[in-house]
């Protein structure tokens, strides 16, 4: 930063004093914006108003996939919807329509000349996952390179 010594100097100081006040706890902002202690640290029964509501409805809830409006739904919430054809992302998609939505499927894409199956589908879950409208499902690979799944958060 441009300045001379003396305003160098300065801020050199209120840095420390600032960090000293952070640690001691003491650092002048609201109890509700400091740092608060992991989970396990926090009493047990103590949660969030309607969390357990929402943690229920996401169990309960699974995805939808109209392919007609290409618009993928959780529950009644959409979660993407294609402006533009994706033929590889339909594919996915209508795989797990079809086969109503298990937690794992196996590989739908076809394969092309040049390139490694597994390289392909990384790519493919990577595109669905980029832009959700509502992040509340990711998909994934399922760790062998041959099967994709999906989980809601």
């Amino acid at each position: 930063m441009p300045g001379n010594r003396r305003t160098s100097q300065h801020r050199r100081r209120a840095g420390r004093s600032r960090a000293r006040r952070v640690l001691a706890g003491r650092d002048g902002r609201p109890a509700r914006q400091r740092a608060r202690p992991p989970a396990s640290d926090r009493s047990v029964g103590r949660d969030a108003p309607g969390q357990a509501a929402r943690q229920a409805a996401a169990t309960a809830a699974t995805p939808r996939w109209d392919a007609a409006g290409r618009t993928l739904y959780f529950g009644a919430v959409v979660v993407k919807a294609f402006r533009r054809r994706a033929p590889m992302a339909e594919i996915l998609l209508q795989a797990f329509e079809e086969q109503g939505w298990p937690p794992r499927i196996d590989d739908p894409l076809p394969p092309l000349a040049g390139r490694r199956e597994s390289v392909r589908l990384r790519r493919e879950i990577y595109a669905l996952n980029r832009r959700l409208t509502a992040r509340l499902i990711k998909f994934g690979m399922d760790g062998t390179g041959q099967g994709i799944r999906w989980e809601a958060r």
